[in-house]
């Protein structure tokens, strides 16, 4: 919060190009981001409308903080602007770059596949341990003997209302090939590209854009279990065929609420984020400035080595996998020849 005031946008050029993307966008709508809840290309004039606001908010100095307190999320001016416009940003006219967790949520889900994470009892909070987690989902344990001797059962929900989570232990067990291939996928930063040649395989369809394979992954996670019934659910009829223990304890975790998976996933990141990384930074540089957008850090490039080396060694730590992690510049000149390159390939430039 103390870094925010720094913040700068060159709102003249990010206004002329989120103007410019909208007339490419008006002429191909699949260049819109997708909707995952709608399940839909967003309009045009919505994308437009939506960077407009944030590129005046930011440039009025109208800053914003919002906590989510069902999944400790900090929502701030950054979080809510297009990935594409935070290259107009600087801090005190210093250039920004952003370190970023490479598939992210398939990368938090391999923590479900260690035993220890369900373990139980004293001594566990300060752990990454599904009861670590209770804020906001109020969870219990018992034991019982209807699955070969043993089960666990997480009650969620302070008021009782959602059903209790049933996990059988087996499904969690790494020596299954499938769950071994996508750990060693996630390990190597190469699912996406995987499934990308799976979905055109199968499907005879050419997943080029990360967006869209990215958003085919979060189907899988974050989509009701009934979905999978569905015509458009292909991508996850392909995932569940080529990793079916993978998908038993995904769809497990969302037998009674859809939402659980997603928000543990998104409470296990902001821990690690908030709580853990940027903290750290925070007490060994406190003259670093930093900024938070989910599952990345963004700061200057005199602490780009820095803050890199610290997410590096406290996801490892904690997740127990190295992670891939991306660095992206930020920069507005860049942006702006792709998109001019962009207009006269489709020839609204002469």
């Amino acid at each position: 919060k103390k870094w925010i005031d720094g913040l700068k946008i060159d709102s003249v050029v990010a206004l002329e190009y989120i103007k410019q993307l909208y007339g490419l966008r008006i002429r191909n709508p699949k260049m819109c981001d997708w909707d995952l809840q709608r399940r839909r290309f967003k309009e045009p004039i919505e994308q437009y409308n939506s960077a407009y606001i944030n590129i005046q908010y930011l440039n009025e100095g109208r800053h914003h903080f919002f906590v989510d307190d069902r999944v400790g999320r900090l929502h701030t001016n950054l979080t809510n602007m297009q990935s594409d416009v935070r290259n107009f940003i600087t801090w005190k006219g210093q250039p920004l770059v952003s370190v970023d967790i490479s598939n992210s949520q398939p990368f938090l889900s391999t923590l479900l596949f260690k035993p220890s994470f369900y373990s139980t009892g004293k001594g566990v909070g300060e752990k990454m341990t599904l009861f670590s987690f209770s804020g906001g989902f109020s969870f219990s344990f018992s034991s019982s003997s209807s699955y070969s001797g043993s089960s666990s059962s997480f009650s969620s929900g302070s008021s009782g209302s959602r059903p209790p989570l049933m996990l059988q232990k087996p499904l969690y067990h790494t020596e299954k090939e499938d769950v071994k291939l996508f750990i060693d996928l996630v390990k190597k930063g190469q699912l996406y590209d995987y499934l990308s040649l799976a979905f055109k395989r199968e499907l005879g369809v050419e997943l080029t854009d990360r967006k869209n394979i990215k958003a085919a992954v979060f189907q899988v996670l974050f989509t009701d279990n009934r979905f999978i019934g569905q015509l458009e659910a292909a991508p996850k009829r392909i995932f569940r065929n080529l990793f079916p223990n993978v998908y038993d304890l995904f769809a497990a975790f969302k037998k009674q609420d859809s939402t659980f998976l997603p928000c543990l996933l998104q409470k296990i990141e902001a821990r690690l984020i908030l709580d853990i990384i940027t903290k750290r930074i925070s007490k060994e540089k406190p003259k670093a400035p930093i900024f938070t957008i989910h599952d990345s850090i963004t700061t200057t490039m005199d602490n780009l080595d820095y803050v890199k080396q610290v997410m590096h060694e406290e996801l490892e730590q904690h997740i127990g996998i190295a992670p891939n992690l991306k660095v992206e510049y930020w920069d507005g000149e860049q942006v702006m020849e792709k998109l001019n390159a962009r207009r006269i390939e489709i020839g609204l430039v002469g």
